[in-house]
């Protein structure tokens, strides 16, 4: 799968993007949640948004019989969108419109798929990188609740967009969907919307069974949010879980400091939580009932609220619980930068403790680890589970395990590698032990030794090894029989008492 992420996970210098889709894309929204980020947050790297959508479009050149007028076609106006707009990446969201909202048939299926590939090969031809957008999903149940729908028939009684064929979604939309996600190889990237869309809408309903996707054709501002996140995500490597602008709990009347800022403040399992942005990611602090003396605190590189036992353990005793959301970053150099930024805000805002216990789970290794080596000032002790702690092992999967290949290829675009000089690279964890051995700083290594995922051979076994050769201490704690899953110990008394014995 392409990529469009940077060395060191930096953002893009001020891209024009266009974007060429229907009615979805016309309402915009989601390209405005974008723009609202890069507005507050990175103004100096902020792309300019082109949007070019068109009610009632298409790539395929069909229109249902229904329709008030004969759909217009991208392929009437692409060649004019592309010279006034000079784009540097072009986005392309189709597919809604071009099943006309009938069955699934093989003629209406090629022509969306000729259409959407010449529509590729022009953006190309025309310079730009080139990102295609699967189409969102159809939600009948949405449109079935709406007043009236049933009564909603054409004047010819066939399928249109007034009333859609019931499986659409099942059956046309997931097909266009897949053969959308086949284009990986010969594109800069394929954004997959329509299925964190359709777990919204599962959610949603489960939570609430009157629940309307919008007209079950058209997203509202919550859908228009899950786009423009998943967007976001694949396309500039920011994870955001607020919406820009909007608060995620009560607000707090000022904010903590110039590099803590947009304060909010929640509940999380029966603890105060303070969301807030570090240069623009998302941070978020869990404050104990009583914080212990000196305000210490545990500090989550990856996975935040998965296998939780020690973390809930810690906050019982009265740490503090952090988290700063970087995700798909791999641990390269620009993440522990990062890190570096949030410790020594959140240090400042919140008055923790210089030290933090830094959790590193699964690919959190190459987080924590790596923030030692360069950071070891900020570590007091290091809990490494079932870690990752050589990209070549994963997500290379140049070992004994699978790896994962499009992990692969986001984590050597963060690295600066190819295939090629991957072989060589020596700025995994296990090549930087050194300095976190001469700080003196502990680690607890916990691990599954049926780990296919990440072989234990490959990753902990080696550092259980050359840690104490360094003179650094590592205790391990190997589970028989566990694979990478689960995370942690059912009782979590042995962390606990390690990170408290080391605070």
């Amino acid at each position: 799968m392409g990529t469009l992420w940077m060395k060191d996970g930096a953002l893009p210098n001020r891209p024009t993007v266009l974007f060429l889709g229907d009615s979805i894309t016309n309402d915009g929204r989601y390209i405005s949640y974008m723009d609202r980020y890069f507005e507050r947050h990175a103004p100096e790297r902020r792309p300019t948004f082109v949007n070019r959508g068109v009610s009632s479009e298409t790539v395929s050149g069909l229109s249902e019989p229904d329709h008030p007028w004969p759909r217009p076609c991208l392929h009437e106006r692409l060649d004019q969108a592309l010279a006034e707009s000079r784009p540097d990446w072009v986005v392309l969201c189709y597919g809604m419109n071009d099943g006309i909202y009938y069955p699934l048939s093989e003629d209406r299926f090629e022509a969306y798929r000729e259409g959407l590939a010449m529509a590729i090969a022009k953006a190309k031809g025309a310079g730009a990188k080139t990102i295609v957008v699967t189409p969102p999903p159809f939600d009948y149940a949405s449109m079935r609740l709406q007043e009236n729908s049933d009564s909603a028939a054409g004047a010819k009684g066939e399928y249109s967009y007034l009333r859609p064929y019931p499986a659409y979604n099942e059956e046309v939309l997931s097909a266009y969907k897949q053969w959308a996600l086949s284009l990986a190889p010969e594109v800069d990237a394929v954004v997959n919307v329509h299925d964190p869309l359709l777990r919204d809408i599962e959610a949603a309903r489960a939570a609430d069974p009157s629940y309307r996707y919008g007209d079950g054709i058209h997203p509202e501002a919550r859908g228009h949010w899950i786009m423009a996140k998943t967007l976001l995500s694949r396309l500039f490597n920011i994870h955001l879980e607020r919406v820009p602008g909007e608060d995620a709990g009560d607000p707090v009347a000022a904010p903590r400091g110039e590099d803590v800022y947009d304060v909010v403040e929640s509940e999380w399992n029966g603890y105060r939580r303070t969301d807030f942005y570090v240069d623009g990611r998302e941070g978020l602090l869990i404050s104990p009932s009583v914080p212990t003396t000196g305000k210490p605190w545990v500090w989550r590189a990856e996975f935040f609220g998965a296998f939780a036992q020690a973390d809930l353990a810690l906050l019982e005793r009265g740490y503090h619980l952090a988290y700063y959301r970087i995700p798909d970053q791999y641990g390269c150099p620009g993440a522990v930068r990062r890190m570096e930024r949030f410790r020594a805000s959140v240090v400042r805002a919140f008055g923790l403790s210089p030290k933090a216990a830094l959790f590193g789970f699964s690919r959190g290794g190459l987080y924590a680890l790596n923030y030692a080596a360069a950071h070891p000032e900020g570590v007091a002790s290091l809990y490494l589970d079932a870690p990752v702690l050589d990209i070549r092992s994963w997500p290379g999967g140049l070992g004994e395990g699978p790896g994962d290949r499009s992990c692969w290829e986001e984590c050597l675009a963060v690295y600066g590698l190819t295939p090629e000089t991957a072989a060589a690279f020596d700025g995994n964890p296990l090549d930087s032990l050194g300095p976190v051995a001469e700080a003196g700083i502990p680690i607890l290594l916990i691990a599954g030794d049926a780990d296919e995922v990440v072989p234990f051979a490959e990753n902990g076994a080696r550092l259980e090894r050359r840690y104490p050769e360094l003179g650094g201490f590592v205790e391990t704690v190997l589970k028989p029989g566990v694979a990478h899953h689960p995370h942690s110990l059912e009782d979590p008394a042995p962390i606990a008492a390690f990170v408290e014995r080391n605070e």
